[in-house]
C-alpha cells in the first residue's frame, strides 16, 4: 500500500491550545522498510529514527482521542531541534539501506535540512517565532 506523507511546522503548544488542550511501525511495515536487518544496524540512533515520529500520533497532552484508522494514527511529530542531526545521519547511512528506499531517504534528509535551516534562522531573528515541531499527516 502506498502512503503520502505531508508535513508542516508549528509550535506544539499552539497546536494543543488550538485543539483545546494546554506508534510505531506494524511488523509488516518494519519488515518491508528494513529487510534482513534492524534499523539500528544502519547506524541511526533510536531517537532519530523516522518511524516512531511519523506514526507517533497526536501530542500526548491532548485531552481527547482523535479517531484514526485501524492500522495506526495518521499524524506524527518530529522535533525541529533534531532535524539537522537526523538529516546528517540519514545521508551518512543512505548506502546501507535497501536501494529502493535511498531516493526517498535522500529527499527526506533534504526536507529535514530545509526545515531545520528555516527554524534555526527564525528562532534567532524573529522574537515571535514559536514553531518547534514538524507535524506529519499520512494519507493513503
Amino acid at each position: 500500500m502506498s502512503r503520502v506523507i505531508s508535513c508542516n511546522t508549528a509550535g506544539k503548544a499552539a497546536v494543543l491550545s488550538y485543539l483545546g488542550a494546554g506508534g510505531k511501525l506494524m511488523p509488516e511495515q518494519h519488515r518491508v522498510l528494513f529487510p534482513g536487518r534492524g534499523a539500528r544496524r544502519a547506524g541511526v540512533d533510536e531517537d532519530l529514527l523516522l518511524y516512531p515520529h511519523v506514526f507517533s500520533g497526536p501530542p500526548k497532552e491532548m485531552p481527547f482521542l482523535l479517531p484514526h484508522a485501524v492500522d495506526g494514527p495518521h499524524i506524527g511529530m518530529f522535533p525541529l531541534a533534531k532535524a539537522r542531526p537526523a538529516a546528517d545521519v540519514y545521508r551518512a547511512v543512505s548506502g546501507s539501506v535497501s536501494p529502493e528506499f535511498r531516493d526517498e531517504l535522500d529527499r527526506f534528509a533534504s526536507l529535514l535540512e530545509s526545515e531545520h535551516g528555516e527554524w534555526e534562522y527564525a528562532t534567532k531573528a524573529l522574537d515571535w517565532y514559536d514553531q518547534d515541531t514538524i507535524f506529519f499527516s499520512i494519507t493513503g
